[in-house]
């Protein structure tokens, strides 16, 4: 399937169709967990390691751009949703989803899988591929276009 890329005028969008910029870190498929979890032991933690930990939540905090850590999950083989790990204030105030960690995007974002398929065929093969890519999209559920990053470790 080839996607066609929207071009669109920045000028004409109206306050519906907010432009934002949204990045998404997709997990590979092998390193994806049945639950997703986060455990940092303070105690062997160095000085200098809470720092840099400390200084990245505060950017992590404070940017403008919106940010969520994503888990795909598949289904025979396929992208078929993916859950909200973390997000950070900015995505929450630019696209208006509150309370979205530990949910799939397909609860957030009811009908996102029929409006938007090409999100997740992206997402998939991000995962997969591990290759950086990025789009524009119309996201009939939240009501706005958005600019996306999208990238795997």
């Amino acid at each position: 399937m080839r996607l066609e890329r929207k071009v669109f005028d920045y000028d004409s969008l109206t306050h519906s169709q907010l432009f934002l910029e949204k990045v998404l870190l997709v997990l590979p498929k092998e390193q994806q967990m049945e639950k997703p979890s986060i455990t940092i032991n303070r105690k062997k933690l160095s000085r200098e390691q809470m720092i840099g930990e400390s200084q990245f939540q505060e950017l992590f905090k404070h940017m403008t751009e919106g940010f969520a850590h994503c888990q795909m999950i598949y289904k025979d083989g396929k992208p078929s949703d993916f859950i909200y790990l973390n997000v950070n204030p900015a995505f929450e105030k630019l696209t208006g989803l509150k309370d979205v960690i530990d949910k799939k995007v397909t609860e957030v974002i009811p009908g996102i899988h029929k409006a938007n398929p090409e999100l997740f065929e992206i997402y998939g093969r991000v995962a997969s591929t591990g290759k950086t890519e990025k789009l524009e999209t119309y996201v009939p559920g939240v009501k706005f276009w958005l600019s996306i990053s999208v990238y795997s470790p």
